[in-house]
């Protein structure tokens, strides 16, 4: 863990972008006190370090266009998330779904695959 790298990283990251505080909370969906905190690494009141959340590392990730693993790692997290590209449903198998089909025995195997690919799929879009 590597909260200080992290911070600088950020910091570095946000004035690469040339946004204020104010621009990146509004980019990013975090307060502009807490980007701060973070940019710092530790909570001005308790002078104790600062672990941000995965939730909070992603929406930085993604406001920032970052590898979200890197920011994984220097927060002392120990997995990766892998990223998936959203599996392609044919129209058959898209009317299925939004029917909500209890019964999928009859269904061919070609049709369940895409079906189950698309669960895994979405399994880790919303893995918190």
């Amino acid at each position: 863990m590597n909260l200080v790298k992290l911070g600088n990283i950020l910091k570095n990251k946000r004035e690469e972008l040339g946004l204020s505080l104010r621009d990146a909370s509004k980019l990013v969906s975090l307060s502009h006190n807490y980007l701060s905190v973070l940019e710092k690494a530790k909570d001005p009141k308790s002078n104790m370090p600062i672990k941000p959340t995965i939730d909070t590392l992603k929406l930085l990730s993604d406001g920032y266009k970052m590898d979200i693993n890197e920011l994984l790692v220097l927060a002392g997290y120990d997995f990766e998330i892998v990223h998936k590209e959203k599996p392609k449903l044919d129209e058959s198998i898209k009317t299925i779904a939004a029917h909500r089909l209890g019964n999928i025995e009859n269904l061919p195997d070609e049709a369940i695959d895409q079906l189950n690919d698309y669960i895994e799929y979405l399994k880790l879009k919303y893995k918190k």
